[in-house]
């Protein structure tokens, strides 16, 4: 046997390591499959449907009592 000692320290630092690998893995595979997503979809960028929900209405187009 080796007989290593971990710390709490150590031990706390080492988790932090992993989670955030783990966290900032997820993020780059989110943004990684959005730009994907977008470059193959590119088509329904402008459709109308997409844009009048994205759009904020105008002073126009709110209901007044």
């Amino acid at each position: 046997m080796l007989g290593l000692y971990v710390d709490a320290t150590s031990g706390g630092m080492a988790l932090q390591i992993i989670l955030s690998g783990l966290v900032g893995g997820l993020v780059v595979i989110k943004l990684f499959w959005h730009n994907l997503t977008s470059a193959v979809f590119f088509w329904k960028r402008n459709s109308p449907e997409t844009v009048s929900e994205n759009t904020p209405a105008t002073d126009s187009e709110t209901i007044t009592s």
